[in-house]
């Protein structure tokens, strides 16, 4: 904000917030793939709760680097949480899905899971 202040032309606090969720969410992606992660294998996500400003990051996110994107949305109170993976437009990114949470379904997929050999 301080930096933002002395701009001759200083980005209202709700872009500054935009612009600060879009360049962790990119440093974020470059120090995995600096530490070994392959670049292919990197989803990005923010989570953002204005509707209009999730929609600004995932757009500038899209401008700015060729990394699929995942849309989480929660509907606050309701025990709902959907997911959504943005379709950058070359089916890297087209699965979707929606559950309602219930804590027995988390242990009955925990259960189903293969356990590593101790």
């Amino acid at each position: 904000m301080d930096e933002n202040a002395r701009c001759a032309e200083p980005l209202d606090a709700d872009a500054v917030m935009r612009e600060a969720l879009v360049v962790s969410a990119l440093d974020s992606a470059q120090r995995a793939e600096a530490l070994g992660l392959p670049g292919d294998r990197i989803v990005l996500s923010c989570k953002v709760s204005d509707v209009q400003d999730l929609i600004a990051v995932y757009r500038e996110l899209a401008r700015r680097c060729d990394y699929p994107l995942h849309l989480g949305l929660t509907e606050a109170g309701m025990g709902i949480e959907g997911h959504r993976r943005v379709d950058r437009g070359d089916g890297r990114a087209a699965a979707a899905g929606h559950r309602r949470h219930d804590p027995r379904l988390a242990h009955a997929r925990a259960r189903r899971r293969p356990h590593a050999a101790k």
